[in-house]
């Protein structure tokens, strides 16, 4: 390298979409075994920047796809479905962003929906037809009570989607009609 050449600076970014909160190394020093103080004292560490959707509401996003995005991802994360239409109800949303808050948010259905439209749909309505698939997955889940193993497991398996969507457990409850223990049984599968 001569003595004109310059490097470009490079940053480190990680955008965390779990829905559990990060709990892994935030820097080089992080991810070393133990270092004797020798070493340690000429040790370089390096930092990155750590951006959790779940925790996001601290950005001032300037572009509105990001910040519709982080913003709906989050309200999905924390099962905010109320505050997700009432922020985001009128937005218009295309087939992409739809698909990448299908993917990061594992809710394959808002994608479909988006697909079986053309052009934008609503957050609004897209909640709305979720929710409605939920309602109706709950009360196939509630009828159950009473019925063979095979109705048990179905209903299982939709307390796990709706679960997995960010409902509450007393949301499933109130929405299926299914017991506490019910729902923990399925957690417990999950």
């Amino acid at each position: 390298m001569g003595r004109e050449e310059r490097l470009h600076p490079v940053v480190t970014a990680v955008i965390y979409y779990g829905e559990k909160a990060w709990d892994g190394p935030r820097s080089l020093a992080d991810m070393m075994t133990d270092m004797s103080e020798e070493i340690a004292a000429a040790f370089c560490n390096y930092g990155m920047h750590l951006i959790q959707i779940r925790e996001s509401e601290a950005y001032a996003f300037q572009n509105r796809d990001v910040k519709l995005v982080f913003g709906a991802c989050r309200e999905i994360f924390r099962g905010n479905y109320e505050k997700l239409e009432q922020i985001y109800g009128n937005e218009s949303i295309d087939r992409e962003l739809a698909s990448v808050i299908a993917a990061i948010t594992d809710t394959p259905d808002i994608a479909d929906m988006f697909r079986e439209k053309e052009g934008e749909i609503t957050m609004c309505e897209a909640m709305e037809r979720l929710k409605e698939e939920c309602r109706t997955e709950g009360r196939t889940a509630g009828r159950i009570e009473g019925r063979g193993e095979g109705e048990k497991q179905k209903a299982s398996e939709i307390i796990v989607r709706m679960l997995k969507k960010g409902y509450s457990e007393a949301q499933i409850m109130e929405i299926t009609g299914v017991s506490r223990e019910e729902v923990d049984a399925a957690q417990a599968v999950r």
